[in-house]
């Protein structure tokens, strides 16, 4: 029987909305390349702030104003835990993972209820786990824990613990533990996840503790998004939140597809002075590029590349996290307008030749790819099917 499902949506993704003419966009294949691995930063692809921006850190060393990173929004896919827990040690913990994988169940809330059935004698503790949207944690009809894998996990460096309950299909639960001052191990919030593709991990910055989750996710067609979203165990919410790669491929246009491609490398983690703040340095590579479609205004394919860095600093005190910059910041939000600013010197002298095919299609991505049919029009430019520009 189909069940409800959770799915996960990308709230900064932004779909490209030019016209369309034929469906379909090929794999991108260069003919010829014009590199370029000099830095840029392109301060007019600045992303949409929050409702709420907290105050200070609003600059950075060098005077440069710093952008609040997305953080939490209503898609977040984080449940509340509640917990009670009389000891001192890692018996909750224990007796959580025995509740899921000695028992047969059809609901995981029915499963933790029964922690108390296997706690050390003289001991006391109830797990409860907040509803999340259409409740994924319960099996469908004719479906047990018998199609279930449950794991366990401990990170001595940085306190914390993990129950990762993967159920049939794609979707995978994850309780996240602190592990207290006194070692007692209590439960403190659960992460869904249901994309095929997807990993998670323990970070420290300063005295912050995270969950770190690693998702690809697929939009349309031609869309591919890597988020990375970290969960501050403190504070029980996700508070950095960017895009560590895309990949998109446009629809058709008579000037050609385009492709972009942007990856982010693991963050280096430095505490800057003062102890107050930590900084996120990225390298950062991407590539833009054109080729024909249909035969139509025939020119050379070509491909852009560059290479640079990206910083997001955190502040210890506000829990809240900021860019420094990088590459047009692409990382924000996935758009044509924020695939072209890395390129912007380089297109800009593109759109400079005269009636050329690269040139027009330079200047309609640095105008954010709009609807072509438009762009053509408001740029006195004809188009009959197969028929080049002359």
């Amino acid at each position: 029987m189909n069940r409800k499902r959770i799915v996960p949506l990308i709230a900064a993704l932004l779909l490209f909305a030019g016209c369309r003419h034929a469906a379909g966009s090929p794999a991108f294949t260069s003919e010829t390349a014009a590199p370029s691995t000099d830095a840029a930063t392109f301060t007019d692809a600045a992303p949409p702030e929050p409702a709420q921006t907290p105050g200070p850190p609003a600059f950075d060393a060098a005077g440069a104003a710093l952008i609040p990173l997305p953080g939490e929004d209503a898609e977040c896919d984080l449940a509340l835990i509640t917990a009670e827990y009389t000891g001192r040690d890692d018996g909750l913990f224990a007796a959580a993972y025995r509740a899921l994988t000695e028992t047969v169940w059809t609901d995981v809330h029915a499963a933790l209820a029964r922690v108390g059935d296997y706690l050390p004698a003289g001991e006391q503790g109830s797990i409860s786990i907040a509803k999340l949207p259409f409740d994924p944690l319960k099996l469908g009809e004719g479906e047990d824990s018998a199609g279930a894998e449950i794991t366990r996990s401990v990170d001595e460096q940085t306190g914390l613990a993990a129950i990762e309950i993967r159920l049939p299909g794609y979707e995978r639960f994850v309780m996240v533990f602190d592990i207290g001052e006194d070692g007692a191990y209590l439960p403190v919030f659960g992460v869904m996840e249901n994309t095929h593709s997807w990993e998670w991990r323990f970070e420290r910055l300063g005295n912050a503790r995270f969950f770190v989750r690693v998702q690809d996710s697929e939009h349309g067609t031609g869309i591919w998004v890597r988020t990375c979203e970290w969960y501050n165990v403190l504070t029980v919410r996700r508070e950095i939140r960017y895009h560590d790669g895309v990949g998109e491929a446009s629809s058709w246009c008579p000037l050609g597809w385009w492709t972009f491609r942007g990856y982010l490398s693991e963050p280096r983690v430095t505490e800057l002075p003062g102890g107050k703040s930590v900084l996120l340095e990225m390298d950062v590579s991407c590539s833009l590029g054109r080729e024909d479609a249909d035969g139509a205004f025939r020119a050379p394919h070509f491909k852009l590349e560059k290479t640079g860095s990206a910083c997001i600093r955190y502040d210890l005190a506000q829990n809240r996290a900021y860019a420094e910059g990088g590459l047009a910041r692409w990382y924000f939000t996935a758009s044509p307008r924020l695939y072209a600013a890395p390129f912007a010197r380089e297109l800009a002298e593109l759109s400079r030749g005269d009636n050329d095919v690269n040139a027009l299609w330079a200047k309609w991505m640095l105008e954010g790819a709009p609807c072509w049919e438009d762009f053509f029009a408001e740029n006195g430019v004809a188009f009959e099917e197969e028929s080049p520009i002359r």
